[in-house]
């Protein structure tokens, strides 16, 4: 379930304060559960890369693990974690850094910048889709706090053709 949680986007919802100049993120994250959508994730800790595909469809998600497809539970049990642990999260900081396309649309860049309740810090980035205000395109640093450990994430959406696997 940890997997999914990263590729759900936990690292915006761990963290975004629910008003300002976090509301942006905030509100394309929480769309996207209501939105058909293929996320591609991949995550490299300490050089180890793990890449895990996820989608949502039809109000489920699926993550694909060891070349098949399984079910890991709703999209709104998904949606109603990332509000939960958004209340318990509220010091970030976030703002908009300039426009700029991905994969040819145009998108608004948004930067966030929060302690994590470990003691480490998690810098997100968020393209989001100025048509549709669906995110592109997110990459996190996040440094976990004592460890030293450091983690990149860097995630693309997609939401033509999106159906739940067979």
């Amino acid at each position: 379930m940890k997997l999914v949680y990263v590729a759900a986007g936990f690292l915006v919802a761990k963290a975004l304060a629910a008003q300002g100049a976090c509301k942006p993120m905030i509100d394309a994250e929480m769309k996207v559960f209501d939105t058909p959508t293929h996320v591609y994730t991949t995550t490299n800790v300490g050089g180890h890369i793990v890449t895990v595909e996820s989608i949502y469809a039809g109000g489920l998600m699926y993550v694909k693990v060891n070349g098949g497809w399984s079910s890991t539970g709703t999209t709104k049990s998904m949606a109603d974690m990332v509000q939960k642990r958004r209340q318990q999260h509220s010091d970030a900081t976030c703002s908009y850094v300039r426009d700029e396309p991905v994969s040819g649309e145009a998108a608004a860049l948004y930067t966030m910048n929060a302690q994590l309740s470990n003691g480490g810090k998690l810098v997100s980035q968020m393209w989001i889709s100025k048509a549709k205000g669906l995110p592109l395109r997110q990459e996190d640093d996040i440094e976990s706090g004592g460890s030293g450990r450091k983690t990149h994430n860097a995630t693309r959406y997609e939401y033509a053709n999106v159906k739940a696997p067979m």
